[in-house]
């Protein structure tokens, strides 16, 4: 079994993907969402990501404004800060439909 958290992207077989990679999508990625946002800013990579479940339990470290991340809002809010440029947009679906993106590649 193989869980996709920060460290999945550090083996260097998934890190090689990833830096061929022009852009990191995940659409309701669950616990992969922080994943999939932190290694595509580490490698300089744009993403898209439509979160859903927060997980807030098994990602205590995750704080916004001083807070845990508890909510469908604060992992929104939480993305964003993940790098210069992150924005967001609605798509036109039912259910949760906010996308989360970075469109251009960066050098941090």
């Amino acid at each position: 079994k193989t869980t996709m958290d920060p460290a999945f992207f550090e083996v260097p077989s998934q890190s090689q993907v990833v830096a061929r990679t022009a852009v990191l999508v995940g659409l309701h990625p669950d616990e992969a969402t922080g994943a999939i946002c932190e290694s595509a800013v580490k490698h300089g990579k744009p993403f898209a990501v439509v979160p859903c479940c927060v997980f807030s339990d098994m990602f205590p470290e995750r704080t916004i404004e001083n807070r845990q991340v508890r909510t469908h809002d604060d992992i929104c809010a939480w993305i964003k800060t993940l790098a210069p440029g992150v924005g967001s947009a609605f798509l036109g679906f039912a259910g949760k439909n906010r996308v989360v993106f970075l469109t251009k590649e960066i050098n941090l």
